[in-house]
């Protein structure tokens, strides 16, 4: 029997024209209650009740879902084969549960056949990318190759097309026509070398042998360099070593100076700089020979020889003055010069930067640095000419955070108070913030702190209130009170107010039920609409921004819980930050509702995360902060060659696991979070024992390389993130960095501190 509220919202929603209620509101309910057999007992009395409706509603197709979960897998079968002739518009969904359930029972001949309708039907629709993928792994398990023939690859989106000529390839060789297959993989990694399918063809060309032939020339050197991406560099450096003997003139020296960086690498600096002064000895072209100087620097670097690296540098710069290296080649020098005491060398550095408005940005950053440098040593006569002289360039955060400390430094406390709260009002959780926020609470400014603070409390102003509790925070008693305040104020506020109070919308005014199943309704993804109407939020997932209006707050919320609730995280962190984004600028987000700021900041495999924590000596919060950042906690998310929920590459996670005591993985493993997140906390572990707990390094590490993050920390005069984070040279890693450690803030101003 159904419960009142089913009951209530089954007559609520009647059909047009007093028909019969619509059975799909209490089916959702139903499902979101976990009483399935309840469902599955309301799907059978439709079916024998409204059997037409039933059709049109997909209701074979939620009934083989939900059977498929109870175990039954013969009678879920049944209902996806049911699936393809009643509803049109689900049927190549059904094709591809009986195809997942085909594979399950080890009938991959059989999954391939379905499989084939399904991708070729639609190319661009939703199910495309995990179909071509089973489809692929079907071939590649014995499907029937013939099945490729009707398949016409240009219609497809890339990753898709890259997928079937990646099954092409595979049954090329199966076929014997071993000629084919290596045309084939190598076409692939001409159009692409940074993707997951480029990775997989670079691993097949280097695993060639026997009768197949070993690669040589190009393919040696695309597969060496795909494979060095992936982290796999034995085996890249074989391959380079082949193409270096064997490629045309122009890529014999691509795979000479790419020979010597991979052994940089993988810490060989001694072959490595050894090979690369032959590149650069053998180079015919300016930008090789600066490229091969250019490596020689970093190499040297890295083996503490500061004063042959700045030559190196300075040599690349001068063999391709006008080339794309001489400003990164310059500002190497700069840093290094400054590290080593030589004042006058680095200036005359940055002026040569400077001087040239198309290193705008290496001169921003090396002046940034050279300023960073002097005022962690407590000298800001120069610093302050230097921030001053950077004008709108750099980070406008970064900027003003230095700026404060120059301030601070002229012995101005509270005019270094003010400069510290603009740092904070950018964005309260920056690193660099933090920094801020931990100098408002030394001995030095706090009183000044609470003084500024109180004379913006006196206001009254939201603006000020707010100033006043960035300032102080939450463990101060005026903190607190100047937060409360604010919030009042804000409730009243006809812009913050419906934020404030934010709640889903009830399932019975879902405008899915106007939407599912009409031809007439806007958006492409009419067979999602379909799923979402029957609760199915994991299949239905992208036609959620179509069915729950982005623009509408309170659908949008709802959408996201949702996703959310079946664990489609990814998806959901989109839409919750679609949320924030509407809201009103002057809403702090610490006063967002927790069940946003839990959307925004998931926590899903919680228990593991606080095991491998424990285990690791980690912060859990910091592990979520990471995975956040890598994949938005999706497991299939694939990044370039790494994958999963860690975005890790398999040689690295390998290493890891060899070093660990645990167990070896294999690549589709990394999608599995039970094995990826010991993985990931393993390596996170390790690299903060190498980075003496510095959080900083240890993450710098995680993304860009342990030998990186090392080098990084040796042109810091103190341990303050803030001075890491600026002087990190590289763009990507100043990113991740900065998005990690606000993700942490996050994590720990929701779930608390560990």
């Amino acid at each position: 029997m159904l419960n009142a509220p089913f009951a209530v919202a089954t007559f609520a929603l009647a059909l047009a024209g007093g028909g019969a209620p619509d059975p799909r509101p209490p089916l959702v309910e139903l499902q979101r209650a976990g009483r399935h057999r309840d469902a599955l007992a309301l799907i059978d009395r439709e079916i024998v009740g409204q059997p037409e409706r039933a059709r049109r509603l997909g209701l074979s197709y939620l009934r083989g879902h939900l059977l498929e979960g109870l175990g039954d897998e013969r009678r879920a079968a049944e209902a996806f084969a049911a699936t393809m002739i009643e509803t049109p518009e689900l049927a190549a969904y059904g094709r591809y549960r009986l195809a997942l359930g085909q594979m399950r029972a080890g009938h991959p001949e059989v999954a391939a056949g379905l499989l084939a309708a399904v991708v070729a039907e639609d190319p661009r629709s939703p199910l495309a990318g995990k179909a071509t993928r089973l489809f692929q792994r079907s071939l590649r398990d014995g499907g029937d190759c013939r099945l490729l023939k009707a398949i016409t690859l240009i219609a497809f989106a890339p990753p898709e097309r890259r997928a079937l000529q990646l099954a092409r390839a595979d049954c090329a060789f199966r076929g014997g026509d071993a000629e084919l297959g290596r045309s084939l993989l190598v076409d692939l990694l001409d159009e692409s070398r940074v993707d997951d399918w480029a990775f997989s063809a670079a691993e097949r060309l280097a695993d060639l042998s026997g009768s197949q032939g070993e690669i040589r020339g190009r393919s040696a050197l695309l597969s060496g360099l795909v494979l060095a991406l992936g982290g796999e560099l034995d085996r890249a450096i074989q391959s380079l070593r082949r193409a270096a003997l064997s490629a045309s003139r122009r890529d014999r020296q691509e795979a000479a100076v790419s020979l010597g960086r991979v052994q940089l690498e993988a810490g060989r600096y001694d072959p490595a700089i050894a090979q690369l002064e032959r590149a650069a000895l053998q180079a015919t072209g300016s930008s090789v020979r600066a490229r091969a100087r250019y490596d020689q620097g970093r190499g040297f670097e890295a083996r503490g020889r500061p004063q042959m690296a700045i030559g190196r540098y300075l040599d690349a710069a001068k063999s391709d003055p006008d080339g794309a290296l001489s400003a990164a080649a310059y500002a190497a020098a700069l840093r290094l010069s400054a590290r080593s005491g030589a004042d006058a060398q680095a200036t005359a550095l940055l002026s040569r930067l400077a001087a040239r408005p198309a290193w705008r940005a290496e001169a921003s950053r090396a002046a940034l640095f050279l300023a960073a440098s002097d005022l962690v040593r407590g000298r800001g006569d120069r610093a302050r000419a230097w921030l001053t002289g950077l004008g709108s360039a750099g980070e406008p955060i970064e900027v003003a955070y230095w700026r404060a400390r120059a301030t601070e430094l002229a012995g101005n406390p509270q005019a270094a108070v003010n400069a510290y709260l603009e740092v904070l009002r950018l964005d309260p959780y920056h690193l660099v913030s933090l920094g801020a926020r931990r100098r408002l609470t030394g001995p030095s400014l706090a009183p000044s702190a609470t003084i500024v603070a109180q004379r913006l409390a006196e206001t009254g102003r939201p603006a000020d209130l707010h100033g006043a509790w960035l300032i102080l925070g939450d463990l101060n008693p005026l903190g607190r009170s100047a937060r409360g305040r604010l919030a009042k104020l804000l409730l009243a506020d006809r812009r913050a107010a419906p934020y404030l109070r934010l709640s889903p919308v009830p399932v019975v005014r879902w405008p899915i039920w106007t939407q599912a199943g009409d031809p007439a309704a806007p958006g492409r993804h009419k067979a999602e609409r379909l799923l979402l109407s029957l609760g199915l939020w994991t299949d239905g997932a992208a036609a959620a921004g179509e069915a729950f209006d982005p623009a509408n707050p309170a659908l949008a919320y709802t959408a996201a819980l949702e996703l959310a609730r079946v664990g489609q995280t990814r998806r959901s962190i989109a839409l919750a930050e679609g949320v924030r984004g509407q809201a009103p600028p002057h809403l702090p987000e610490a006063l967002l509702p927790g069940p946003l700021r839990r959307l925004l900041y998931p926590f899903p495999y919680s228990d593991l995360l606080r095991g491998e924590g424990a285990r690791r000596g980690l912060d859990p919060l910091l592990l979520a902060a990471i995975l956040r950042a890598e994949s938005r906690f999706d497991p299939s998310q694939v990044r370039g060659a790494g994958r999963g929920l860690a975005g890790s590459l398999l040689a690295t996670q390998t290493r890891i696991a060899a070093l660990s005591g645990l167990p070896q993985p294999e690549e589709d493993d990394l999608e599995r979070p039970e094995i990826a997140i010991p993985l990931a906390a393993a390596h996170l572990g390790a690299e903060m024992s190498a980075a003496s707990r510095f959080a900083p390094r240890a993450i710098a590490a995680f993304e860009a390389g342990a030998e990186a993050a090392r080098i990084w920390q040796g042109y810091c005069s103190t341990s303050e993130p803030e001075e890491y984070w600026t002087k990190l040279p590289d763009p990507e890693a100043r990113a991740y960095l900065a998005e990690v450690i606000a993700a942490w803030a996050h994590y720990r101003e929701i779930y608390g501190q560990p």
